[in-house]
């Protein structure tokens, strides 16, 4: 049966074990020697001890003579001997019984291979009884065996258990290889049938059923690959030559179905086979699911899992074509197999999902009773493949929706049409019907037919919402003519709005935003406000019901039609007396930077938004316009003044050429004015013009607008966008200014050692000022935070103005030789810097060094009891001075020198500072944090061998303790207090003196 089956495939897990021929080439072990009895002869001590024993206990018997002691001697040995060759017998033949029973035990477990239950058998019983037969193989059980064959000959029996022993185990890797395939459902049907084929060789006849599992998994490997139609022939008992090892491998070798007895009834197993086959193929496809990919994106995640599930369906629809048209079907169709049935309900239900369409009543009917046959009989062939997988869930899922849509689209359809029949018996709207004049000489809005109208716009909207595509292309026409009638609406309401506000306000408003705009409004100001304020709450349609009438996304853009005249009106009266003041010329920097009134100008100009404020109120469009002209012309006078103040400046980039030379030359105070450098949130900061919110909210909206300009005592017009342009640009040539400034008086400053020695000799008299090339520069360093987001907005407003007016070729060079000077003077500044801090940090170490080379300062402050004399020489010792005003002032300058590099790399690099300076900045950086030494301790300066601010300090608090220690007391001193005010004030400072003189100190206070 199984040479037939499946040719080739997976290897059996275990080797086969050899054959007996193999095994008794191989030397055997003999088995160990019984030991030699131990010879005690007849004078042996044991024997004269049972023979005195004896002779005491029988005193009456007379003793035998000397032959009868040694026959008696002689006969003691042979029964030794018996004995032990009686108990190897007995443990041989129980070792025999044993091997016997498991012998046995596997014999039968072979029969039981060939019952059909073979399927229950566990795998670990086989591999079990193998390895119990393996111990019974081991060396020490061979042995036995082998001295047994050499005693009684090849024929005894330890001989026939012996082999039958090899035999059964060899038997027993079979059977368990072929049940570890059997009981894995992912074993191919390859490497089983190679499994039952090993077992037939051994005499095993393997039940049918097994041969089924084969099929049947042969078929699923098929459905697998995708490989449908050959699923389909597989299970056919007709397609015999071409699928051999297929169904036909199963028949009974009697059977009639057989092609050479056609005609006969294919027996009822086999055709319970094919279905129960059939349904595990198609429940594979169903449970076979994909993994989505690894995506954070949860939503993406949803899309993935819809389109595999999509995917899948189509799987199952591809399969069901071939089946549909397959010989099988029409053989289990006229053998009446209910599992046909089964099928075309799936399939019902896959073609549903795949090509949906209107659904019939009938047709809905049919496909719900499927559905619920499939997923409600727990018992169907089909329940865990639609009820419990994914794809069959979603089909389920989907055919409901439809078989719901379908009978939605029943009732939709319906009332599509009495939308219809409403929309058809409107008459039409237009804005001056729709308005009614009160007797208060208020309008009102009066829509005949609302009730109908509000009916037909329910049933429209819920139509638009629920019906499926299908039913809305078949009712195009309901549903055109519906919204052409609901646009003539909406726009009959847009023209209510209109009217309304025209006839309310239009007469008053208009005249007296005219005249505000001229700045000749007089003391009809407050009228004109509370008539902005009537506005900014007045709503045409305060009682038309916009939602139900229009729907509401309609009602949506109605409400945005009125909240458009609600903004600019609001906006109006928020920003009243300011845009006043601005009318009136009274414009200042605080006025002109108000939100209020800047967003209220970029208002103006917002072209969307004013295109539909003159369709919705063009009276209020028509007064903003003439508003914004009167703004911008008071605006240009603003301009004109407040450029007056840097129109030195400003005439020197009107020239034709700009040079190096000449902005050098611009960099002084008579062509930029004085400057204040303040921090950023300070008075002076926040009361200083920026030029660019002032482009942004009001200049760059007067387009090529001009203002008249005064300059070398000429009058001109330029660009109200250049003059913006030119006050940005004086700001950042102020910052340029004042750090040439500075950079100048640092190059002339002294270093530190030299002003160090200068501060050391001068006298009380004539002190000397500290002015180091490092101190020199710290005066621009507030500047360094506002150089990059000023030169950002300058940036962005340079090419904002050139766009409006053209090129702006001397502002565009002025600024560009304003970032190479820059450059420059960021470079000169480190180097100053680092020039000075080289200065301090080797001063500091000759200082050190000199004073070690001269004194044994450790040794002062460890002596017990101190040398009050010493630590007063050691005190005025010149370079114990130098370390000592070291100590006060290079802490802070080395703290400040360090916050000054990190801020100089606020500036744009290649712009205002080259990659370069950036590198150097990092490598001075380094250097001063090295030699600060904050937290580092003397003790680590005397293990690497260079001395740091650590050591500055630890002296200057060491001779600072030690004089409180020694030094005569003044009038009104107690050594105690002078000790502890010293240690206060060198706790606070985070000072270590030498602990020496620590102990002294507190053990002083102990004392008291």
């Amino acid at each position: 049966m199984f040479e037939s089956a499946f040719s080739g495939g997976g290897n059996s897990r275990h080797q086969p074990a050899k054959d007996s021929e193999d095994e008794e080439d191989k030397p055997v072990r003999a088995a160990k020697p019984n030991k030699r009895a131990r010879q005690s002869g007849a004078g042996g001590a044991g024997d004269s001890s049972r023979g005195e024993g004896g002779s005491r206990a029988n005193p009456g018997e007379s003793a035998p003579g000397l032959a009868g002691l040694a026959g008696l001697a002689g006969l003691g040995f042979s029964q030794i001997n018996l004995q032990k060759s009686s108990k190897k017998k007995c443990n041989e033949s129980r070792e025999l019984e044993r091997s016997e029973a498991l012998v046995l035990q596997a014999q039968q477990l072979l029969v039981s291979l060939g019952e059909p239950l073979v399927t229950r058998i566990p795998y670990a019983r086989a591999e079990t009884m193998k390895d119990k037969i393996q111990s019974r193989l081991s060396d020490e059980l061979t042995g036995l065996y082998m001295e047994s064959v050499r005693t009684n000959g090849p024929t005894s029996r330890a001989a026939t258990v012996w082999d039958n022993l090899k035999t059964e185990f060899r038997n027993m890797e079979r059977a368990a290889d072929f049940l570890e395939a059997l009981q894995d459902s992912e074993a191919s049907p390859a490497t089983l049938s190679q499994r039952a084929r090993a077992l037939e060789e051994v005499g095993v006849k393997l039940p049918q059923n097994i041969s089924g599992v084969i099929c049947r998994r042969a078929a699923e490997e098929l459905m697998q690959a995708g490989d449908y139609d050959s699923v389909c022939k597989f299970l056919d008992v007709n397609c015999k030559k071409e699928f051999p090892q297929g169904i036909c491998s199963i028949m009974p070798a009697t059977d009639p179905s057989n092609p050479e007895s056609a005609g006969q009834e294919i027996p009822a197993e086999v055709r319970e086979f094919q279905c129960t086959c059939l349904v595990a193929c198609m429940t594979q496809i169903f449970m076979t699911t994909s993994v989505p990919a690894s995506v954070n994106d949860p939503e993406k995640v949803e899309v993935q899992k819809k389109e595999m599930l999509a995917d899948k369906i189509k799987e199952i629809a591809a399969f069901l074509k071939v089946w549909q048209a397959s010989s099988l079907q029409a053989e289990l169709s006229q053998a009446k197999c209910l599992i046909v049935e089964d099928i075309n309900k799936v399939s019902n239900l896959v073609n549903t999902v795949l090509q949906p369409s209107e659904l019939d009543s009938a047709t809905c009917e049919q496909l719900e009773t499927a559905k619920s046959s499939l997923i409600k009989t727990k018992t169907g062939p089909f329940y865990a493949a639609v009820a419990m997988s994914p794809v069959g869930v979603e089909i389920c899922s989907e055919v409901s929706h439809l078989i719901q849509q379908s009978r939605s689209d029943t009732l939709l359809a319906l009332d599509i049409e009495a939308a219809f029949q409403i929309a058809q018996g409107l008459k039409t709207f237009d804005g001056d019907g729709l308005l009614k004049l009160k007797e208060t000489g208020d309008w009102d809005v009066v829509i005949s037919g609302s009730g109908k109208i509000m009916e037909m716009m329910t049933k429209f909207l819920n139509f638009k919402e629920k019906a499926s595509k299908q039913l809305q292309a078949r009712s195009q026409e309901g549903v055109q003519f519906i919204n052409g009638k609901v646009d003539e609406l909406y726009k009959a309401l847009v023209s209510v709005i209109r009217i309304k506000y025209e006839k309310t306000f239009g007469d008053s408003f208009l005249p007296k935003m005219q005249a505000w705009a001229k700045g000749v409004l007089g003391d009809d100001g407050p009228v004109l406000y509370e008539l902005l304020s009537q506005m900014s709450g007045f709503h045409p349609l305060a009682k038309v019901p916009i939602v139900k009438l229009l729907g509401k996304h309609s009602a949506e853009g109605l409400e945005q039609e009125m909240a458009i005249v609600k903004t600019y009106v609001t906006g109006l009266k928020d920003a009243f007396q300011k845009i006043t003041k601005v009318l009136a010329g009274e414009i200042n920097e605080d006025i002109i930077s108000q939100p209020l009134i800047a967003d209220f100008f970029v208002k103006l100009h917002d072209t969307a938004s004013r295109k539909q404020l003159s369709s919705t109120a063009p009276f209020v469009d028509t007064a903003l316009s003439d508003l914004a002209r009167g703004m911008q012309v008071c605006l240009g006078k603003w301009l004109s003044h407040i450029s007056s103040t840097f129109a030195n400046f400003a005439g020197k980039l009107l020239k034709p050429e700009i040079s190096e030379e000449m902005v050098h030359d611009a960099l002084r105070e008579e062509v930029l004015g004085v400057v204040e450098i303040n921090a950023e949130d300070s008075a002076e900061a926040k009361q200083e013009l920026d030029w660019f919110f002032v482009f942004n909210r009001y200049y760059k909206y007067m387009g090529v607008s001009r203002v008249a300009f005064c300059v070398d005592g000429e009058n001109i017009e330029v660009h109200a966008a250049f003059l913006c342009v030119v006050g940005a640009l004086l700001r950042i040539a102020k910052f340029v200014m004042v750090c040439a400034n500075k950079v100048k008086e640092s190059n002339e400053a002294k270093v530190y050692q030299d002003m160090l020695i200068q501060t050391l000799v001068a006298t009380k008299d004539s002190p000397v000022a500290w002015k180091t090339k490092a101190s020199m520069l710290l005066g621009c360093q507030p500047i360094f935070g506002k150089f990059a987001p000023v030169s950002k907005h300058f940036d962005e407003m340079l090419v904002a103005a050139v766009a409006i007016t053209g090129e702006m070729n001397g502002v565009r060079a002025f600024y560009q030789i304003l970032q190479k000077i820059m450059t420059g003077l960021s470079g000169q500044m480190i180097a100053n810097i680092a020039t000075d801090m080289g200065s301090l940090i080797s001063g500091i170490r000759d200082f050190h060094k000199e004073l070690l080379q001269a004194k044994d300062v450790e040794a002062i402050f460890k002596s017990d009891p101190l040398d009050k004399q010493a630590i007063q020489n050691l005190a005025s010792d010149m370079n114990v001075q130098k370390l000592v005003l070291s100590g006060s002032r290079a802490d802070r300058i080395l703290s400040e020198s360090a916050a000054f590099l990190n801020d100089l790399q606020l500036l744009t690099v290649n712009e205002w500072i080259s990659e370069v300076s950036i590198n150097l900045i990092g490598a001075t950086s380094s250097d001063i944090k090295v030699f600060h030494a904050v937290g580092g301790t003397m003790a680590q300066d005397k293990q690497s061998g260079t001395a740091t601010m650590a050591t500055v300090r630890y002296i200057n608090g060491s001779i600072t303790l030690a004089q409180a220690l020694t030094r005569n007391l003044q009038p009104g001193e107690t050594r105690l207090g002078l000790v502890s005010r010293c240690q206060t004030i060198l706790e606070k400072k985070g000072i270590f003196a030498e602990s020496a003189l620590s102990k002294k100190a507190s053990a002083l206070k102990g004392n008291k």
